[in-house]
């Protein structure tokens, strides 16, 4: 029973992983993503791997993020640094993807992923 539900889940992971690649095209943009310095490994010195993977398209003005793997609810946050303008959004990971819709006006934008566990990510991008 065990095996059958892993087997479903992971059926299921694939193809919604599917329908979040099947929605970035050649025209989006890679957000570039880092990670919060004071969680940087003083053990082994080595570039932590980042979870999240977000892609622009502003022409759609949508964000399109891809979570590697479950890292349960992720808190995201969208900030226009121009005029203030700012989103929030809760999404859980388990489904691989998500579509974070905003107004897509110009200007620099910050983004930043929290997840449950406290790590955080964040990005810059701009809008003409």
């Amino acid at each position: 029973m065990k095996k059958t539900i892993v087997l479903i889940a992971a059926l299921f992971m694939a193809i919604s992983n599917c329908f979040a690649l099947s929605s970035i095209s050649r025209d989006d943009e890679v957000i570039p993503l880092e990670y919060n310095e004071s969680e940087l490994d003083t053990i082994i010195f080595r570039t932590p791997v980042v979870p999240i993977q977000a892609f622009l398209n502003s022409a759609q003005s949508i964000i399109t993020v891809i979570f590697l793997y479950d890292m349960g609810d992720v808190s995201i946050s969208l900030s226009n640094i121009v005029t203030g303008e700012e989103y929030f959004f809760e999404e859980a990971s388990l489904p691989g993807s998500a579509i974070l819709p905003f107004n897509g006006g110009p200007g620099y934008y910050y983004i930043r992923f929290r997840t449950i566990d406290g790590r955080s990510y964040y990005g810059y991008f701009y809008i003409e």
